[in-house]
């Protein structure tokens, strides 16, 4: 599976798994440990963050120019088929069964190759974005 991101009320990134945990959305960062311990069932301790919704973010799998694993949301610069002139600036998303950059539909399987040209500027969830 791959890694998720949310942002916390404090203005923070962390980083895990995503889940809901009584309806607020969670990551469990690596921090998380279990007990088993107890004949009631499973203990948890530390590790479960609450993230604001609308931030939270999957990786696509991939590192921009300057290894920075990219997610969804973030604001990304690169060239079509690395062709300076060509240049595309978009936010990734998820649509139809892939990421995708930009409005349109620009799928990031034709980037995979190009990962030396692609670079994060951002993400939508910037402050001066909104």
């Amino acid at each position: 599976m791959r890694n998720y991101r949310g942002l916390t009320k404090e203005d923070k990134w962390v980083f895990g798994w995503h889940t809901e945990v009584d309806g607020d959305a969670t990551i469990i960062t690596n921090e998380a440990s279990f007990d088993w311990s107890d004949n009631e069932g499973m203990g948890v301790r530390g590790g479960f963050i609450e993230v604001i919704p609308e931030t939270v973010c999957q990786s696509i799998g991939i590192k921009d120019k300057n290894g920075k694993e990219i997610y969804t949301g973030d604001k990304l610069t690169t060239h079509r088929y690395r062709n300076a002139e060509d240049k595309i600036d978009g936010h990734v998303r998820f649509d139809h069964g892939a990421f995708v950059i930009g409005e349109g539909s620009i799928s990031l399987h034709a980037l995979w190759l190009a990962d030396d040209v692609i670079e994060i500027i951002g993400t939508i969830h910037d402050k001066e974005t909104k």
